[in-house]
């Protein structure tokens, strides 16, 4: 299977690569890393926010960094600009190549003409539980909300509307009490990406499919604040995910095997 990849230059979005490249069927024909300059030039004013992002860098280093810094094929890699993806230029580069398959993760949002060519072979990994998750900070807002069963996150079609295109399969975290809001989070990538590894490598046909929900959120960057974060922590504090490891609430979930 011929396989590209579309994601951002940080370590858990590299793993996403590096999985692929030592995986036996599958072929990683061509990494494309954008360089997200919107993401380095959010600036906050808060230093209490400043030390949630550091935290998050520390931890990603731990769970990421040896991996990558071992797996990750930079022969293959292909730095793009923020919002090349949508470029007439980059999609006669994908023509080239003729994928069997394209992931995306992390990146810009892609539009139709890129969609329009690949759309079926052409996945999108989604750090939250569509339907009930969408928009950004969607593993965040579940500890604010006192809602952690609907953390996880959703491998699908790519479609025209965010993160609303047919599931193919849905992950949920392994909580332990000592995890934190970024443990979860960069856990659940590590083991999105080796059921990725495994559901491609069973050479069955993907298919996707949709369901309603009758209440559901929508996040966008911008939400994400200090208020929210302070109330995030005071939720951990009080034993959130003790409290669901005893009670688990389960909500309904896609299944590929």
């Amino acid at each position: 299977m011929k396989i590209v990849t579309i994601t951002s230059d940080s370590y858990r979005h590299k793993y996403l690569p590096s999985l692929i490249e030592i995986s036996k069927s599958l072929d990683l024909k061509k990494s494309f890393i954008e360089k997200n300059k919107k993401t380095k030039t959010i600036q906050y004013n808060s230093t209490y926010l400043k030390k949630y992002l550091n935290d998050r860098k520390k931890i990603e280093k731990k769970i990421f960094k040896k991996f990558v810094s071992k797996n990750f094929n930079k022969k293959k890699q292909k730095i793009i600009k923020e919002h090349e993806i949508n470029s007439n230029s980059f999609v006669k580069k994908i023509d080239i190549i003729k994928p069997d398959l394209i992931i995306s993760f992390g990146c810009s949002i892609i539009k139709s003409r890129l969609i329009n060519k690949y759309k079926y072979k052409f996945i999108n990994i989604h750090l939250g539980l569509s339907p009930y998750m969408r928009g950004a900070g969607t593993n965040f807002f579940p500890f604010y909300l006192k809602k952690l069963e609907l953390l996880g996150s959703t491998i699908m079609f790519i479609d025209y509307k965010l993160d609303d295109g047919k599931i193919i399969h849905q992950i949920t975290p392994n909580f332990v009490n000592t995890d934190n809001i970024h443990t979860v989070g960069l856990k659940l990538i590590k083991k999105t990406f080796l059921e990725l590894i495994e559901i491609l490598q069973s050479k069955k046909k993907l298919v996707g499919k949709k369901f309603k929900v009758k209440n559901s959120y929508y996040f966008k960057r911008k939400d994400f604040n200090e208020n929210f974060l302070i109330k995030a922590k005071e939720n951990l504090k009080k034993g959130i995910i003790r409290k669901y490891i005893n009670k688990k609430r389960k909500v309904k979930i896609i299944k590929f095997l």
